[in-house]
């Protein structure tokens, strides 16, 4: 369990600026369970990030933006994997589906191959899915490293487990509030807006990383949706501005994403107290 004195040597810690790996190492050595390890990186408060003012949302995307200009083609790239995978599934079952009707498919006729098909597609989809995530992430986080397509995807593997099953808690926590209420829905995804840069950057993952999440937004609720609001009023304006051109209008979007994470992973930081 944790004790007051470790608290407060997190928060000394922090402040002195640990990152929570170099402050989880330390009290590894020095004889601390992993799980009280977590408890205590979560309950602490989160130092003077908590004390510091937020850039303008004009300046957060202006370093946004110069990151993702710089990692464009890379970012792109990752990001196009998860509809590579698409394009496979689509491709193999519109192949069966030309072979049922022409007399040859009748493996593809079965309900039952079907349902295991799409189950297959469905995982294989979502593995991939959170394995582009969080790969775009190492690429935005390690920026001023030279990171490969092939290195992005083998530093982001061994946080797979931690990523999923923390996005899939905070995910149905905000579902769970937009169902019961809109408001209480909206407050769950500020809560948990950086839960995930919290397991990459932190290694804090489910609800240690939810609870340091909630940490860092607490008491500036207004202040990060304005945020969040700038970039989404950016992306969704021109989503909304070119939807009268159907492929372009996909098109863009796919381009904007990654920038919307790096406007994220800018604001994460800022919520830290700490320039990127």
């Amino acid at each position: 369990m944790t004790t007051p004195e470790m608290l407060d040597y997190i928060k000394r810690q922090q402040q002195a600026g640990k990152t929570s790996e170099q402050i989880a190492q330390a009290l590894r050595q020095s004889g601390w369970q992993e799980a009280d390890i977590q408890l205590g990186l979560g309950a602490a408060p989160a130092g003077p990030a908590g004390e510091a003012a937020l850039p303008p949302a004009t300046e957060i995307l202006k370093t946004a933006w110069k990151i993702y200009q710089e990692k464009f083609w890379l970012l792109l790239g990752i990001t196009a994997v998860p509809g590579a995978i698409m394009l496979v599934f689509g491709l193999l079952f519109g192949g069966g589906v030309f072979l049922t009707r022409t007399g040859h498919g009748g493996f593809f006729t079965s309900v039952g191959t079907g349902a295991i098909l799409l189950l297959i597609m469905l995982v294989v989809l979502v593995y991939f899915g959170v394995w582009s995530s969080v790969a775009q992430i190492f690429v935005i986080k390690d920026h001023q490293e030279n990171l490969t397509f092939q290195e992005a995807f083998k530093r982001a593997q061994p946080h797979l487990g931690t990523f999923f099953t923390t996005s899939l808690l905070a995910g149905l926590a905000i579902a769970g509030g937009m169902i019961l209420f809109i408001i209480p829905g909206i407050l769950f995804a500020l809560w948990f807006s950086q839960a995930m840069f919290v397991v990459i950057c932190e290694n804090l993952y489910n609800t240690v990383a939810l609870k340091k999440s909630k940490a860092y937004v607490q008491g500036r609720l207004w202040e990060v949706f304005k945020k969040y609001l700038l970039i989404g009023v950016i992306v969704y304006g021109i989503a909304i501005i070119t939807s009268f051109i159907p492929l372009l209008s996909n098109l863009i979007s796919f381009v904007l994403t990654p920038l919307t994470l790096v406007y994220g992973y800018v604001l994460y930081r800022a919520l830290r107290g700490e320039k990127v």
